[in-house]
């Protein structure tokens, strides 16, 4: 009598283990990390909408009402991966301590470049990817890494002001502050002289650069376009203090 023939042939046994694998993996993405109150408020917008991230809205906050395309471009892109790597990204940046720092930076390096790989660059949602991506290279001190991400993104979208907060933080480290001076005053006629945000740090680079008159231009320019950082106003009060 001949065996039965198993349920299932070799070869689909090994894609259906694949599969699984793919789907535990994706499930694991969904659910690591719940957003607090003051997190859900500045969450990406597309991140509140997305109810198949097994995300819940905190006690009194709703998700915003997306259009189809864009609820279509979320699944397209796995959009929920992102949104974690979003959150991570934000608790990596307030982290004062080293615990489990290493592993959760690796999970939103990945996180984000899952999505960011799937999305057409010229995406609206592709820049704001961009700056996220550049900031968590920025953790992990890959900050060639991160303007080559910016510079790839920044030709597409040249009015998205953080792109060009996001190049700030870098050359700040480095202590470039013309090439940061430069990168702003680009994003500043880019967006029509009107971002109180980026009228802020092109005079706090001024300020570092030693030029004292354009930073004071540019920390009035922020104040009338009611940023509310005022770092760059004391520093003013305290250099003219002591001349």
């Amino acid at each position: 009598m001949d065996k039965k023939s198993p349920l299932f042939p070799t070869s689909l046994k090994v894609v259906f283990i694949v599969w699984l694998a793919l789907l535990s993996n994706s499930a694991l993405a969904l659910s690591r990390i719940q957003p607090t109150a003051i997190e859900w408020d500045s969450w990406p917008r597309l991140c509140k909408a997305a109810g198949h991230t097994n995300v819940e809205p905190p006690l009194g906050r709703s998700r915003p009402t997306i259009s189809k395309q864009e609820r279509a471009l979320i699944w397209k892109v796995g959009g929920w991966h992102y949104c974690m790597g979003y959150l991570k990204v934000q608790r990596l940046e307030l982290m004062t301590v080293t615990l489990n720092r290493k592993d959760l930076l690796r999970q939103a390096l990945g996180d984000i470049l899952y999505s960011f790989k799937r999305i057409a660059k010229t995406e609206p949602w592709a820049a704001e990817m961009a700056v996220t991506y550049a900031r968590a290279l920025r953790l992990a001190d890959k900050n060639d890494q991160a303007i080559e991400v910016l510079d790839e993104i920044k030709p597409l979208h040249p009015k998205y002001g953080p792109i060009y907060t996001a190049y700030t933080a870098l050359y700040f480290d480095n202590e470039e502050y013309d090439k940061a001076v430069a990168v702003l005053e680009e994003g500043n006629r880019a967006t029509g002289d009107s971002l109180g945000e980026l009228q802020y740090f092109l005079g706090l680079a001024y300020f570092k650069s030693g030029n004292i008159e354009q930073a004071r231009v540019y920390e009035q320019k922020a104040r009338e376009n009611e940023y509310p950082l005022r770092f760059l106003t004391r520093k003013l009060a305290e250099y003219d203090a002591k001349q």
